[in-house]
Parts: structure tokens; C-alpha cells; sequence
């Protein structure tokens, strides 16, 4: 959906990562918004700015389809605008800076996300009721794990996320999109490279795979630096 004139600033930016979404992943994607009011239960709690999995369209059906916009699957994405946009408010200290650092952060959630996405090929199966099943025991798995204090130190964010963020960081860039990087890293204390580090080591590999679909990305090896820099930091 393009954004107009009769739209809210919170709302045209809504719109806008909609787009986006859809021009950096090549097939259409499910950008869910907390303001939009899906299901509590699917969502995690307290810390999480956003979230997703493999089969989360799957879990949003029913609520898709009530709101006339489930089109089959495809990948979909979770982001709470509504605790990002006060966490613009105040990091503008409160001025007429608050639209561009909130669609600046809202970007940082959206590609954060997407890498994620990124990370494998996307789930197509049929939407049966086993399949739905199967969606559910993961929203509750993942609900357990948030309990759980025994995680990996980089919580999921290992080296196939890094390199699918920062080639997402890229295209969005060239697209008329640009975040800080850290935006996408959202200030969490992961265990990793730096995002420089990590850049510097991918090299030239950005603009020689522009033209690569981002879930084709993960199938070529990286190079060898990037290798090695990940190497060194899980020694």
C-alpha cells in the first residue's frame, strides 16, 4: 500500500516498511504492527521490539483472515511500533525529530527481522491443520525459552544473520532507506563481531551479490575473512 496524504506521520511510516519489506525479499511479506492489535498470546513479552519464525503466518491465519488480509503464505514479521515509537519520542528528547528517528528505528526492527527471515528458505507448506499445530507448539516453545536463562551467548544472531543483515542494510540504503547499523542490532549485547568488523571482513561481496535474491545468499560460501573473523570469536 503506497502512503497518502490523508495518513497520519505514524501511519505513512507504517506504510513505507510495508513497502519495503516487500521490494528487499522479492515475494510479499506479512508486516504485522503492535498498534494493529494482532493476538497477545502469539507475541513475546516485556524486551521484544519485534519477532518472527518460519511459520508465523501460520499462527497470524485466523487473525489475518478475520482482518480480510491472509493471502496465503508467506513469510511475516511482528514489530511493536507503538514501544518504538515512544522510545523515539524520546530519544528526540521530544522535538520534531521524534517521525524521522521513529522510521529510522522502525527500519532498524524491520531488517533486523528480516535477516532472520533470510536465514532459511521460506516455509510454503500447505496450511493444514497439523501444519497450524505445529505453528502454535513453536509460539509456545518460544514462550518457554523466554524463561529460560541457559541461551547462546549470541542469542540467535550468529554468523548466516549478520551477513543477511548487513547485505539487507545495503539494499535498503541504495533504496532510499538508510538506518544506523546499530539500529538493526537494537542495542543488545550480543557475543559477536562488530558490525564494522563484519563488514570490512564481507569485503566487496555486497555489490558483487546485489543481484542475488537474500534467501540465495546463505548458499554461497562467504568469504574467507568473513569465515575467519567468526572463527576467532567463537574460540
Amino acid at each position: 500500500m503506497i502512503p497518502t496524504e490523508t495518513e497520519t506521520p505514524i501511519e505513512q511510516a507504517k506504510r513505507t516498511i510495508e513497502n519495503l519489506a516487500d521490494a528487499l525479499m522479492d515475494i510479499p511479506i506479512y508486516t504485522v504492527f503492535a498498534s494493529d492489535e494482532p493476538p497477545s498470546a502469539l507475541l513475546l513479552d516485556g524486551w521484544c521490539l519485534g519477532c518472527t519464525s518460519r511459520s508465523f503466518d501460520l499462527a497470524l491465519q485466523p487473525w489475518l483472515e478475520a482482518q480480510g488480509h491472509w493471502r496465503g503464505r508467506s513469510p511475516a514479521v511482528f514489530i511493536d511500533d507503538i514501544h518504538l515509537h515512544r522510545i523515539a519520542f524520546e530519544e528526540a528528547n521530544y522535538s520534531e525529530d521524534t517521525h524521522s528517528i521513529f522510521g529510522q528505528t522502525l527500519t532498524g526492527i524491520l531488517l533486523h527481522e528480516l535477516a532472520h527471515v533470510a536465514e532459511s528458505a521460506p516455509d510454503f507448506d500447505p496450511p493444514t491443520p497439523e501444519n497450524h499445530g505445529r505453528a502454535m507448539a513453536l509460539i509456545s516453545l518460544s514462550h518457554a525459552s523466554e524463561a529460560d536463562l541457559a541461551r547462546p551467548a549470541n542469542w540467535g544472531h550468529g554468523p548466516i544473520w549478520v551477513r543477511a543483515a548487513l547485505h539487507l542494510h545495503q539494499r535498503a540504503k541504495k533504496i532510499g532507506h538508510a538506518t544506523d547499523i546499530q539500529r538493526i542490532y537494537c542495542g543488545a549485547d550480543y557475543d559477536i563481531p562488530e558490525p564494522t568488523e563484519c563488514k570490512a571482513a564481507l569485503k566487496s561481496e555486497k555489490r558483487l551479490l546485489a543481484g542475488v535474491s537474500i534467501f540465495n545468499i546463505r548458499m554461497i560460501d562467504a568469504p574467507p575473512d568473513y569465515q575467519d573473523l567468526w572463527s576467532e570469536s567463537e574460540t
